[in-house]
């Protein structure tokens, strides 16, 4: 490799590394949310927990104490994620159809999940229902 090519190489690797690091918040929550949602639609509640404040930790675990065993998601769908103008605070509504082991009837359970800005990334603070079967998350 000539000495110019390699000097052009190295400049493609680090200016994508730059790249990488500034990533937008607004894409930075897109990922906090789905990462958050898809790992406990999956019953991977401690990986989803990772994307949680510790002080919220402890409740967002107790309630899906039972997903991925008693509990089943059959689908989740995030229908909005909204980023307050100064991109420290934000909210995502879905909608989680699930079943319990039990029963097998389909139910539906609509959350509002409040997230706060950690640094560069986002953290979930709170969630609720607003819709449908209230006994999605246990509390």
């Amino acid at each position: 490799m000539r000495p110019s090519s390699f000097v052009c190489a190295l400049a493609v690797v680090l200016a994508s590394g730059c790249l990488f690091q500034n990533i937008g918040a607004a894409e930075r929550l897109n990922d906090a949310v789905w990462g958050l949602n898809d790992d406990a639609r999956w019953g991977m509640v401690p990986a989803a927990a990772e994307r949680v404040q510790p002080r919220y930790k402890r409740r967002f675990m107790l309630s899906r104490r039972g997903w991925g065993r008693a509990v089943q998601i059959a689908d989740t769908e995030i229908s909005r994620v909204d980023l307050a103008d100064d991109e420290k605070k934000a909210v995502s509504w879905l909608a989680v159809r699930w079943y319990t082991e039990d029963t097998m009837e389909l139910r539906e359970t609509f959350l509002r999940q409040s997230w706060l800005r950690d640094g560069r990334d986002f953290v979930l603070v709170s969630e609720r229902v607003v819709a449908g079967d209230p006994h999605l998350l246990v509390r």
